[in-house]
């Protein structure tokens, strides 16, 4: 059994889109995020995450910050 948040599966059983998420190197501190849905995720104007894009540009990079076992995601905005 998998669990994904409050949610659990069967092993073995692929995961739903919208729970598929692909990390990309873009240089040694910024990666770019994949939806399940073939779209990068990015900062939009209001500061709200969405899932739009097709190609990766400024809005789409990401710099992983891990502190206290934690990890946040600092964007370009």
């Amino acid at each position: 059994m998998v669990v994904d948040g409050n949610s659990t599966r069967p092993f073995g059983e692929r995961p739903e889109q919208q729970q598929i998420l692909t990390a990309i190197r873009i240089s040694e501190n910024k990666i770019a995020l994949k939806s399940g849905f073939r779209k990068y995720l990015a900062i939009n104007k209001n500061g709200l995450v969405i899932s739009r894009s097709d190609a990766i540009g400024m809005r789409e990079h990401f710099e992983p910050v891990f502190e206290n076992g934690n990890l946040a995601l600092s964007a370009s905005n």
